[in-house]
């Protein structure tokens, strides 16, 4: 449930034309400088910080953050504590925060929302997924192209594809988030993930290949549920955090 009338996406949506901003990838620094809002680089035990004192609007962004655009969806994230109605003026905001877009609270769920909606605009976003399947190769292709993070492009992508598949990111052998597409039938395994599976290999034999085409494995790899289809995994690691982004999808033949 949203604690405000307005949907973050629709915040996202009307900044954009406020500033009449139609261009990919989308500037977060020129909208934080057409905002007045300062970055300041920090060491911070924390993601990013948003305060509003005095009339001064200022994001503390964490400087030990390794990828440009993982800074650049913590600024997005920060902006929205800013923009969408009924958050305070005060925010420090963790990895888990950021990271975990099925956070337990909802003001974090609503500035992740809004960072998304904000850096991949459904009008240009919407229409790439329609011209593209659903493969990793084709979730870094947008990644690039709106110069996002891998983990929140692939959301993005597994929300609006028309394509059967599942997102799940896993951490230290247990399974974070995960996202199905709308036509994806079947329950994902939460927890530690199956010994049968290519990603706990990974996390157990020292860092083994990871398959970034689709393997087939057994449907207890990822499923609760017994199905007829073939299940394909494919991954990418995140070696430097101990996590990987895996693409499950299905074969109907």
């Amino acid at each position: 449930m949203l604690i405000n009338n307005s949907a973050p996406r629709v915040e996202a949506w009307d900044l954009l034309r406020k500033f009449n901003i139609s261009t990919i990838p989308i500037n977060i620094y020129e909208i934080c400088s057409l905002l007045n809002i300062e970055i300041k680089l920090k060491d911070l035990d924390s993601q990013g910080i948003f305060i509003l004192k005095n009339g001064v609007k200022r994001i503390l962004l964490n400087k030990n953050i390794q990828y440009e655009s993982r800074k650049i969806f913590t600024v997005a994230h920060e902006i929205g504590h800013y923009i969408i109605p009924g958050h305070e003026n005060i925010y420090r905001c963790s990895k888990e925060d950021i990271e975990k877009y099925q956070s337990n609270n909802i003001i974090e769920r609503e500035a992740n929302e809004f960072a998304a909606e904000l850096l991949m605009p459904e009008n240009f976003f919407n229409k790439d997924v329609d011209q593209h399947s659903l493969s990793l190769k084709n979730i870094q292709k947008l990644s690039q192209k709106y110069f996002t993070s891998l983990s929140s492009t692939a959301i993005k992508f597994i929300k609006n594809t028309k394509d059967i598949g599942a997102i799940v990111l896993s951490e230290n052998g247990y399974v974070v988030w995960y996202f199905k597409s709308e036509e994806f039938p079947y329950s994902i395994i939460d927890g530690e993930i199956d010994a049968s599976s290519y990603v706990y290999g990974y996390y157990n034999s020292s860092k083994e290949h990871l398959p970034n085409e689709p393997h087939e494995v057994p449907c207890y790899s990822w499923l609760e549920d017994d199905i007829t289809e073939k299940l394909y995994e494919q991954s990418i690691p995140y070696a430097d955090l101990n996590m990987v982004l895996t693409l499950i999808t299905l074969d109907e033949e």
